[in-house]
């Protein structure tokens, strides 16, 4: 052989650095999910009561105009946070993959690879 004989062996130890790594980089994009639930639980709270005060007001001029304004952009920060967390928990689910796939291989390979006829 060519000095090749841990090769397998060696490869799999990478596969489960990277499954390590997959875990570390996963703990942030969980982080920053919890944060999006949490602003999106307190965008919920603040358009509930601001839709109900502003139905049994009658507001007009620019505090209508301020309030429809606001009721909008509360509506929209609601959309893009919504959006933002689908694309993260996509990320989540494909890192968990990746975590799952090279910690599952690299172990057969890490443990076994010396034992493959090649």
């Amino acid at each position: 052989m060519l000095g090749f004989d841990g090769a397998l062996p060696r490869s799999g130890c990478v596969l489960v650095a990277l499954a390590i790594l997959c875990v570390y980089v996963n703990h942030f994009v969980q982080a920053r999910l919890s944060v999006l639930e949490d602003l999106l639980v307190e965008l919920n709270k603040a358009d509930g009561p601001l839709h109900k005060e502003l139905g049994e007001q009658s507001v007009v001029g620019d505090g209508e105009d301020w309030a429809r304004k606001l009721s909008e952009g509360i509506k929209s920060q609601r959309l893009d946070f919504r959006e933002k967390h689908r694309e993260l928990a996509l990320k989540m689910r494909k890192i968990l993959a990746v975590e799952f796939g090279a910690g599952f291989g690299g172990t057969l390979l890490w443990g076994f690879g010396d034992l493959l006829p090649i």
